[in-house]
């Protein structure tokens, strides 16, 4: 092909990172059954010395449920190593060029944490001291094999469930703290009145946020999940008549999601926030091991199943959620350090029991466990109990809140909803004033489409939101679309049997972005959410550049497509695809664009090299021309290449004035 400023050939798409990281094969996640009676218990067995007790058999547990015996049915014996952060775990962005992602439940290998940051509750003053406590977490106590997500209470751009520490970093730095104090002195008296209601109002908020989050937590099976709430607030006092139901409400949240609630207070010991308990005792003190004035085990559970009927000091709400969940409270200490290692201690070495109450009642009642295990000398570590299921509404009933709050709503999920299966894939191209134009294609399945079926109609109505965000939080670019389908009930099956597909374009300058899709159907209340990163480089500044990819294939039309993207519709004779899967007897289409910015620049060949699994080239062709001005394409004959997955290198270069190139990679299966 001749030279020219702008050329354009046919790319290939680098296989994007997901929020899934799939489980070590020498230590397989345990299958786990989800019914309401089904009951899961992590436990620590621990030696005289205070070390994790190894080697176990399902034979060594016995499980007691209000004093009757319970059989174990699924058991696993989890002990993840620490692995330093190396070059594995690159500081920068874990983006590519292009982006595709689903909302498939994420899996991890490692320890899953959760960081709930509490702005509310802390003072501007404290903002660096919150920080600083965080950021020397994810330095030094995250391992590579660790995932970790960042909420915070306020409302402050979150980030969800990633192994990348500069994203992690990002986050922690949009934290401010923003108390709000109705006892703050010189307020006239009228002024005192809307401030509490508002101090009333954010801890409510900081309890919401934890149910919020603990509850979504439960899309993470197999493992233990910390939720670390990073506060100073008591959150709320036991011996208040509106505090008891919510935070019971939060603890069965976590419960039933298998995740333990850890209180950081980065404000270290203070004299006022002792329990009566322990001022009544000058012998006790409040660690991270528990209150040492209790002499055994049954000793300390005893003190605390009566501290929970009364007041236990500012600070007994915070540690009631930790305790009965299974953490700990670090607070009123400055050993946050210790209290951080046993947290880590906590989610490493476990043995994960379930089992199936006999106790089929839905009551909403608290039931206790009692894990014995066969072994003498050692001590036995689980939580108290758990809270049995109430009967409610069920999963497919309308959520009454407005569109717009449900999409708010799941924005602030740390992993991806999935109750609507969606497919998200996202493709620079470069744009005039040196931004780039977006083709983002949105695939919603047929098992997540809930229509109403009356009259004879097919009615469906859904609302998504697209949006680009930059690291601080703020929206770089964003469409709130809405798709309302309305046919004769009996064309329906023949129209979205394979589900629906949207395409739209947005323009975005260079840069790396957080690119996250929500949708909501309305009359079902089903929602779903996706969530990856994309990193949109300067096109203008290389002198050689691929842009991003478009994907089609000869069946894309089987998908139902709400909206299409005129361009690629006429290049592929069909709309883009988000999936990555094809049939065999299709043909596979990549198209894209090259730019060439050199002054004096010869001329520029490309070609499309497909390898099987085992790296063996099964297909290679130079581009065709695409039936567009500049534009070309690689098409790959499925049929050719058998079943199985592949990658396709797409290889743009010239060899003067000097040489040059530059390559993609697509990774697509073929069924």
């Amino acid at each position: 092909m001749a030279g020219y400023r702008a050329r354009q050939i046919a790319i290939g798409l680098a296989a994007a990172a997901t929020l899934a990281v799939h489980a070590q094969d020498e230590q397989p996640a345990p299958t786990f059954r989800s019914e309401i009676n089904y009951v899961q218990v992590p436990v620590r067995v621990l030696d005289a010395n205070g070390q994790f007790v190894s080697g176990l058999t399902q034979a060594d547990f016995r499980i007691l449920e209000d004093g009757r015996p319970q059989t174990v049915t699924a058991f696993s014996a989890v002990d993840i190593p620490f692995i330093p952060v190396d070059s594995t775990v690159p500081a920068a962005p874990l983006a590519g060029l292009d982006a595709i992602a689903s909302n498939e439940a994420p899996q991890v290998d490692g320890r899953a944490y959760l960081f709930v940051l509490d702005d509310y509750h802390a003072e501007a003053a404290d903002t660096h001291k919150v920080r600083n406590l965080m950021h020397g977490y994810i330095r030094e106590r995250l391992s590579a094999n660790d995932l970790a997500a960042i909420s915070i209470v306020g409302g402050a751009r979150a980030q969800s469930f990633t192994r990348n520490r500069q994203l992690l970093h990002d986050a922690v730095d949009r934290f401010v703290g923003d108390r709000v104090d109705a006892q703050d002195n010189g307020l006239p008296a009228d002024a005192l009145a809307p401030m509490g209601a508002m101090a009333d109002m954010r801890r409510r908020q900081a309890l919401n946020t934890v149910t919020r989050m603990a509850e979504w937590l439960g899309a993470i099976k197999g493992r233990r999940k910390a939720l670390v709430l990073v506060s100073s607030s008591p959150i709320c006092q036991l011996s208040s008549d509106d505090c008891r139901e919510p935070l019971q409400h939060a603890l069965r949240m976590a419960m039933q999601a298998d995740v333990s609630i850890y209180v950081l207070d980065p404000n270290g010991a203070q004299a006022s926030q002792r329990t009566s308990a322990e001022n009544s005792n000058p012998n006790s003190r409040y660690t991270v091991e528990g209150n040492t004035e209790a002499t055994n085990q049954a000793a300390r559970q005893a003190a605390f199943a009566e501290l929970t009927q009364q007041s236990r000091g500012p600070l007994d709400g915070a540690r009631y959620l930790a305790e009965e969940s299974g953490g700990i409270a670090v607070v009123n200490t400055n050993d946050l350090q210790g209290g951080i290692e046993r947290m880590v201690r906590d989610t490493s070495s476990y043995y994960l029991l379930g089992y199936h109450s006999t106790n089929l009642r839905t009551d909403g009642k608290f039931r206790r466990n009692d894990v014995k295990v066969s072994r003498s000398s050692v001590r036995v570590v689980h939580r108290n109990g758990y809270f049995a299921a109430r009967e409610s509404r069920t999963a497919d009933a309308p959520v009454r809140t407005s569109v717009m709050d449900q999409l708010q709503d799941l924005a602030r999920s740390p992993v991806p909803v999935s109750a609507m299966p969606l497919r998200v894939a996202a493709t620079p191209f470069l744009s005039a004033d040196n931004k780039a134009r977006v083709a983002v294609v949105v695939e919603m399945p047929p098992e997540g489409l809930r229509p109403a079926t009356d009259n004879g109609r097919y009615r469906l109505n859904i609302s998504l939101s697209i949006g680009f965000y930059d690291r601080s939080g703020k929206s770089i670019g964003s469409e709130d679309p809405n798709i309302d389908l309305d046919i004769p009930l009996n064309a329906a099956p023949k129209v979205t049997r394979n589900g629906m597909r949207f395409v739209t374009r947005l323009t975005v300058p260079p840069g790396a972005y957080r690119f996250w899709v929500g949708a909501v159907q309305p009359g079902s209340g089903l929602r779903g959410s996706v969530m990856t990163e994309i990193d949109i480089p300067d096109f203008d500044k290389q002198p050689l550049a691929l842009s991003g990819i478009a994907v089609s294939s000869t069946d894309a039309r089987r998908i139902y497509t709400a909206r299409t993207d005129d361009l690629l519709d006429d290049i592929f004779g069909g709309p883009p695809v988000a999936h990555r899967e094809f049939a065999l007897d299709s043909d596979l289409w990549l198209y894209g664009e090259i730019y060439d910015h050199r002054s004096n620049g010869g001329d520029v060949e490309a070609d499309v090299t497909v390898r099987s699994a085992d790296g063996t080239v099964v297909h290679k062709a130079a581009l065709e021309a695409a039936p567009v001005q500049f534009g070309q394409l690689a098409r790959i004959p499925l049929k050719e290449l058998g079943t199985g997955s592949f990658e396709a290198t797409i290889e743009a270069r010239s060899s003067s004035p000097q040489p040059i190139s530059t390559t993609r990679t697509v990774a697509f299966r073929v069924r």
